[in-house]
């Protein structure tokens, strides 16, 4: 080799030259195979190749080994490359990158000069019921390793999928978010010839993210991201996975992913001199033209695709007679870009109808769960404040940090159910979503929501699926093309072309179907007269869920065994007032001689699956109904299989009365005054021993 490096001692490591002095590696040149090229570098510049008058990006690096990761170590490895450098330009497979824009902007990086091989030691993993990993944010801070060993097992539990595929990258921008992002990019590109699309600034909502995998023929994508829960160091952090479909883990998989975490030794990095800057659209292209590194906007696709589906134009002229009409309240959280994006520029919304709008890493201290009493009580305060103004029949909305939910608050302040919005919305389906309008293919539901979607399927003939709880079971229909919008038991609705839950694709349904409802219409219409016509027909139903999470494993503990006992009383034939002999005969006398009580089961047709043990429903009177449900992280096994207890999370209790017939309440929206009778019939039941006083964490949705 004709260069000298002076007092450097310089080796030639498979392709790769390794600066070191004094037993140190001090940074990395890249060797290229053609000596005529590297001959007519100067390290100190920036060079181009004669021959293709490209940028050659060798200079010497002033990056160290241990600058890559805290935990490189002298027990560490070095990786080499299996392949050489390669400069020439890249033609992608996958022609949605292929804008001249961002070719312009792309730099080419000839080779990953240092890949690193850290030793890993931190025991065993708990998965959320999202699919993924969430812990205090400190955690995370005190031992970043946990971040790489999340890919370090998902790449053990797609093994050649991982190294072939392309995975998206984005997170929710909470606290600590985009350091993560970073660590995640560079262990993906030190497993190999991985293909990465990462949102720009690491900034994407739940279902862009799901729309980009779909986009982009995504293997799947990893996320930065904990779904309504605090951000800030002292609060919470999070990593989640979504399959290829654009939904969560499956049972199997979700199986196999956690038996791979525990099992977790060492993860890979690598160092990359420039580095990848993820707040500019460009591309990165390293070591052949499969291999790159591609920022997008997701926010720009999905918008794109809404307006595919919805009468924008419809919408916008009915917002211009009504420009008080919304108001969206976006908790300091990413979904402030998205609201502004969509209402204000595309639709005509007043910014100033967009509470706390500006994103913040913290969400400016402001809970993200839009089901929080206290964002509740703000958007009541705000529709009040109005009540007297031109446009008083406002909707507010309250959406989570993810853009997965969205909580509805009429100008009466109670809150819309996503139930009742579903309902109405498949009585008009077609012009609602004109997408819709010819083809529409069925509803998925799970069996603790209410019967109100069960009664106009019935009606208008519908095909109606219903699964067990969770988001995993819905995308399963979707991928069938067996429905094209379902909502899961935490009220979220999505459709087929997101396959997640959108808390603005719930909004922009309702504003199509008020502008459709008020086209050509001498008098306004509002939400709450489209709500009576439908109870009037239909029938109306008041439907709460109390959720008791469980703090510790003596709790979950409580919950399994009284579960297990109730379900055993059930198989010797015993009845509820057998079981439960304490009850005030005299009290509920009526309820216990019509009482039924079935073990809820769920027969899987296109797997020949029956999934066991779900939960317990108690039918009275044909109008009211309480099902008591395990919340449990799935496993493989589960179903069929005693319960794990550190797979519990709680308690959910899911309280029901339907009026069927004449609606004696039609004006009467204090659901947990309705089911108050409901809720004292089962705490009489289940009593203290059940549930311990001050023991649990009580959280109500109004779904």
């Amino acid at each position: 080799m004709n260069h000298r490096l002076e007092s450097d001692t310089a080796t030639l490591w498979n392709h790769q030259l390794l600066v070191k002095k004094r037993c140190e590696y001090l940074g990395y040149l890249v060797w290229f195979p053609s000596r005529y090229v590297l001959q007519r570098v100067s390290f100190s510049t920036h060079n181009y190749c004669i021959r293709c008058q490209r940028p050659l990006l060798c200079k010497a690096s002033t990056l160290k080994a241990t600058d890559i990761h805290p935990s490189v170590t002298e027990q560490s490895q070095l990786i080499p490359s299996n392949k050489q450098s390669t400069l020439k330009q890249p033609q992608l497979t996958n022609p949605t990158l292929e804008s001249t824009e961002e070719r312009s902007a792309s730099i080419y990086v000839a080779e990953i000069a240092l890949r690193v091989v850290v030793p890993y030691r931190d025991g065993a993993f708990i998965l959320n019921e999202e699919s993924g990993l969430s812990d205090i944010t400190c955690k995370f801070l005190e031992k970043p390793q946990r971040v790489h060993a999340f890919v370090s097992a998902l790449r053990k539990t797609l093994g050649d999928r991982f190294t072939s595929g392309t995975f998206f990258l984005g997170g929710d921008g909470r606290y600590y978010a985009k350091e993560a992002l970073i660590r995640i990019l560079y262990t993906c590109l030190g497993f190999g010839n991985v293909a990465l699309v990462v949102a720009k600034d690491g900034l994407a909502s739940i279902p862009a993210a799901s729309l980009a995998i779909h986009h982009y023929s995504c293997e799947g994508g990893i996320l930065c991201s904990v779904n309504r829960k605090a951000a800030g160091e002292q609060q919470f952090f999070g990593i989640q996975y979504l399959l290829g479909n654009g939904g969560p883990m499956r049972d199997i998989f979700l199986t196999r992913f956690r038996n791979q975490l525990d099992k977790v030794t060492e993860y890979r990095v690598v160092g990359i001199e420039p580095q990848v800057d993820i707040s500019t659209i460009r591309q990165y292209f390293v070591d052949d033209n499969r291999h790159f590194v591609s920022m997008i906007d997701p926010l720009e696709l999905y918008v794109a695709q809404l307006k595919q589906w919805f009468p924008f134009a419809r919408i916008r002229r009915f917002l211009q007679h009504h420009s008080q009409f919304l108001l969206v309240d976006t908790l300091h959280s990413i979904m402030g870009r998205y609201a502004y994006r969509i209402l204000v520029e595309e639709l005509g919304l007043s910014p100033f109808q967009i509470l706390h709008q500006e994103y913040k890493e913290d969400y400016g201290g402001l809970h993200p769960d839009p089901y929080d009493e206290d964002n509740y009580q703000r958007m009541k305060e705000q529709l009040r404040k109005e009540a007297h103004s031109k446009d008083s029949n406002r909707l507010g909305v309250v959406l989570d940090n993810e853009g997965r939910y969205a909580v509805l608050v009429t100008p009466q302040g109670t809150i819309l159910s996503t139930q009742d919005s579903l309902a109405v919305f498949l009585t008009c389906i077609g012009q609602v979503i004109p997408r819709f309008s010819k083809v529409f293919r069925g509803v998925g539901k799970t069996f603790v929501h209410s019967r109100a979607i069960d009664r106009v399927t019935d009606v208008l003939d519908m095909p109606l699926y219903q699964s067990p709880c969770g988001w995993r079971y819905m995308t399963n229909l979707m991928d069938r093309e067996k429905v094209d919008i379902c909502m899961d038991e935490n009220g979220g609705l999505g459709c087929s072309w997101i396959r997640e839950r959108d808390g603005l694709f719930l909004v922009l349904c309702w504003l199509s179907l008020l502008s459709w409802k008020n086209e050509n219409r001498s008098y306004w219409m509002d939400i709450h007269q489209v709500m009576e016509q439908h109870w009037n027909q239909y029938g109306r139903d008041y439907h709460i869920c109390y959720f008791y999470r469980a703090k510790n494993a003596h709790q979950k503990q409580l919950m399994i065994s009284k579960m297990q006992s109730l379900w055993d009383n059930m198989g010797k034939g015993l009845s509820w007032k057998e079981m439960h002999p304490h009850l005030d005969n005299k009290k509920y006398k009526n309820w216990l001689e019509d009482l039924r009580v079935e073990e809820y089961q769920c027969y899987n047709p296109f797997e020949g699956l029956t999934y066991s043990r779900l939960g317990i429903c108690l039918y009275m009177k044909d109008t009211h109904r309480i099902i008591l449900r395990l919340n449990v992280v799935p496993t493989e096994t589960s179903e069929n299989e005693l319960i794990d207890v550190e797979n519990v999370i709680g308690l959910a209790i899911y309280l029901e009365n339907s009026e069927t017939h004449r609606i004696a309440n039609i004006e009467h929206n204090d659901v947990e005054e309705i089911c108050q009778p409901l809720w004292e019939f089962v705490h009489s039941s289940l009593t203290d021993d059940w549930l311990e006083k001050d023991g649990y964490v009580i959280e109500k949705f109004f779904l």
